[in-house]
């Protein structure tokens, strides 16, 4: 093993006392401290069988190779290697292999013993990406069962969760760290309803300028996306390099290789932690990064632009002081800053979990993974749906499920790939697939347009893809099929939940979600379109990013069932037959109705469905006194209730109606259905439905307020004392009245009303109604409906 005065070193020894002791450790060392070059050698000379480093990037992990290999005095593939997506070099000397954790994923799931590999390193755990968190979970599998070495390394590390899931101690290394002078330069407001806003990016371009002409070292400069770093190139004056995951490898290693001259570095978050860019003493850090969102009901996935993590603002600022003092702008207040999240939230909380979740049935059962968290369960759930649509799962993983799992490419892609490389060609759909997979913007949305045009001006990225994808499935020729329906197939095939339909100028989605074209597009008006990409426009309906419009034959191809459906129109039941995709119906023709599904339906439809006469209102008003006052056996006659018990008050009519018949009935006598024997005879007695006056006649007891009541003219009520009790102690309310029926008081004590407030009532009403009779002494009076001239 080669010397290296790196920090690492002095903390090697008790990680080798942690590996011979519990097989495991968590590494914490900061950025430079030399953990990614030390540690995977160390471990090599303490270990027997292959030594694999997870990376989170390809770029990481092609560059720690040829580091490790160049100090070794070796070419990359002899005793270090790299397997990232489409690019391998190692041999059966390679001792060493630096892999992304995609490739470990998939390395694991078809080796689920991982033969002849005796450690793991698993680096920049921080960053909580989905595949490096999925293989951690599988490794503690692995580890239970063989002994395998696990350790996890990370700059900014939360150590402690890493060591409880380990169950393995932590070592910690520190850094010989330089000044960096932190400066905070807010400017214009970063983000706005199209995103990061022109204004910001040019205030990214002036502190560029003011870095590089401050100082002869490198500038490294932190953007979130390809967009962003195009825009700031173009306003710079002066020649930039730019780095991110779309780059070129040619590029990206002279870029990593440095050189004498002053760089200009646009870079994404890619350059954060796992990559160093040499000779950097000023870093531009605009504050933002890129994240994966998920609306899990309506499926729309994506990359949304974020304010970064205190921890990634840390890491990016640390790389102006790897060589020596360095200066790190920040582009914000020190108020903003403070306000920023601890660390970036994990993408298992935020992201789409279809490949992760079909990974994990294919492994087993996804409940008993050791995961430093859990995935949420409406992600679980939108990615069950995914799957079932595709045909991957059914119950558990489908044999076509463990072909897809085998490919390396999203379940989508995958899927495509395998259904229709036979029929629209290999080459073809490669390059259709590539296309998908590619993060570049699709003007007007034409994805059609935009194939042809990367078919015509290839980029190294998509040329790669497509030998990648080509050489996953046998070589065939296909039939021939028109570059619009192929681009159409493919994406109807990966998407089918995403098939859409134009609806009032705006489109429908199989998912059930509404989307919108972007303004000016060339596929506006199109009946009928495959989406492959969906954008939140922060509106009820999503943005259409790249889409390819398709036959209406095409789109019943893709998954659509037909279903017998039952609604109720007319007031009567109604039955079609119906093929539908997703929300999507695409015809119908009448049907025989099937009494047994429809009985159900009329069951859950009766609150809305049924009409109340004022004799069936006032009876169930009456039942539901009852049964709050005295409960059971009175019944319960809310919504619900009379529900629960359809079929005892409604048995006859929900016979005729579940055929067909016009809904329609004597609800008087269907709720008589439900009254308990032999207690319905005390019906009259406990709740009546009019009561007497003592002048003669009767009125009606209401049982629609929380008493009931009856309303009674004043003159009616002379004499009367007591006002009657209901239901075994219920006193009647009663609504005194004018007259003129206008309401004067109400009470349930009559004698206290005569003896106090009956004086201002008669005071203030006389004069009103003089042809009336206003006893001062109420009590002896006689009760009578008629005026006073009448009465004698």
């Amino acid at each position: 093993m080669f010397e290296l005065d790196l920090p690492v070193g002095a903390a090697l020894p008790e990680l080798g006392r942690a590996m011979e002791d519990v097989g495991a450790a968590v590494l914490s060392a900061p950025p430079g401290s030399g953990k990614t070059t030390l540690v995977p050698p160390y471990l090599a000379s303490i270990t027997e069988g292959t030594i694999l480093v997870s990376q989170p990037r390809r770029m990481a992990a092609r560059a720690a190779a040829r580091r490790l290999a160049g100090l070794l005095g070796e070419k990359v593939g002899e005793s270090v290697g790299y397997s990232v997506r489409g690019d391998t070099k190692r041999s059966r000397a390679t001792r060493i292999e630096f892999v992304t954790a995609g490739v470990l994923l998939r390395r694991i799931l078809a080796d689920p013993d991982l033969d002849g590999v005796g450690a793991v390193v698993l680096d920049e755990v921080h960053e909580r990406h989905l595949d490096s968190d999925l293989s951690a979970a599988l490794l503690l599998d692995i580890r239970d069962l063989t002994g395998l070495r696990l350790v996890a390394m990370s700059a900014t590390l939360a150590a402690d969760v890493w060591a409880r899931l380990l169950d393995a101690p932590i070592v910690e290394a520190h850094a010989r760290t330089f000044p960096v002078d932190v400066l905070h330069r807010p400017g214009p407001a970063p983000l706005g309803v199209r995103g990061v806003e022109r204004d910001f990016l040019a205030h990214v371009a002036a502190e560029v300028r003011l870095a590089a002409d401050e100082q002869e070292g490198s500038v490294l400069v932190f953007l979130p996306g390809r967009r962003e770093i195009e825009t700031v190139a173009g306003m710079l004056d002066r020649r930039v390099r730019v780095l991110h995951g779309s780059v070129p490898a040619r590029e990206q290693d002279e870029i990593l290789a440095g050189g004498p001259q002053q760089q200009i570095v646009l870079a994404t978050s890619i350059a954060e932690s796992s990559l160093t860019v040499p000779g950097v003493t000023q870093v531009v850090d605009s504050g933002l990064a890129r994240e994966p969102r998920t609306r899990y009901q309506s499926g729309i996935t994506g990359l949304v632009t974020v304010f970064e993590s205190k921890a990634g603002a840390a890491q990016r600022a640390g790389r102006a002081g790897r060589l020596g003092p360095g200066t790190a702008r920040i582009l914000m207040s020190q108020t903003s800053w403070s306000r920023l999240a601890d660390y970036p939230e994990p993408e298992i909380r935020t992201a789409d979990l279809t490949d992760f979740l079909l990974s994990a049935l294919r492994w087993g059962d996804p409940s008993d993974l050791r995961l430093p968290d859990p995935p949420p369960e409406p992600a679980l759930r939108s990615a069950e749906q995914i799957l079932r649509r595709l045909g991957a799962i059914d119950g558990g993983i489908t044999e076509f499920g463990r072909r897809i799992s085998a490919i390396p490419a999203h379940p989508r892609t995958s899927v495509a790939l395998l259904r229709l490389y036979d029929r629209i060609g290999t080459r073809r759909a490669a390059e259709i697939i590539a296309l998908l997979e590619e993060d570049q913007p699709v003007p007007g949305a034409d994805l059609a347009a935009a194939w042809r045009d990367m078919v015509r001006r290839p980029t190294p990225s998509w040329r790669q893809s497509v030998r990648r994808l080509s050489g996953l499935v046998p070589d065939a020729a296909g039939s021939p099929v028109t570059a619009d329906e192929a681009v159409g197939e493919v994406v109807a095939a990966a998407y089918p939940d995403r098939i859409a339909v134009l609806r009032s100028g705006t489109y429908l989605t199989a998912a059930g979600t509404g989307a919108v074209l972007p303004q000016g597009s060339p596929l506006t008006g199109s009946e009928w379109l495959a989406i492959a990409d969906l954008a939140d426009s922060g509106r009820a309906d999503a943005m259409i990013r790249s889409a390819i419009p398709i036959s209406r034959d095409l789109a019943s191809d893709m998954g659509g069932i037909e279903e017998t459906l039952h609604e109720i129109a007319g007031r009567r039941v109604r039955a079609w037959r119906v093929r539908r995709l997703g929300a999507i119906e695409l015809n119908r023709w009448p049907a025989d109705i099937d009494p047994d599904a429809a009985r159900p339906l009329l069951i859950r439809s009766l609150p809305d469905l049924l009409s109340w006469s004022d004799s069936a209102l006032h009876l169930r008003q009456r039942l539901d006194f009852l049964h709050r006052t005295l409960g059971a056996p009175w019944p319960d006659v809310s919504d619900e209730g009379l529900s629960d018990r359809a079929e005892e008050w409604l048995g006859p009519e929900l016979d005729r109606w579940s055929r067909g018949g016009a809904i329609q009935a004597d609800l008087v006598d269907c709720l008589r259905r439900l009254l308990p024997w032999p207690e319905a005879v005390d019906l009259e007695r406990l709740a009546p439905a009019r009561i007497e006056s003592p002048a003669g006649g009767t009125a009606k007891i209401h049982y629609d307020a929380e008493k009931p009541y009856s309303a009674m003219k004043v003159q009616e009520c002379f004499g009367w004392q007591d006002s009657p009790l209901l239901a075994g102690g219920v006193r009647l309310q009663i609504q005194l009245l004018s007259p003129a029926a206008r309401p004067l008081a109400v009470t349930d004590d009559l004698a206290s009303f005569w003896r106090g407030a009956y004086s201002q009532v008669r005071a203030e009403n006389r004069g009103r109604y003089p042809k009336h009779p206003w006893p001062e002494d109420p009590l002896s009076a006689t009760p009578t409906r008629k005026t006073t001239r009448r009465a004698t």
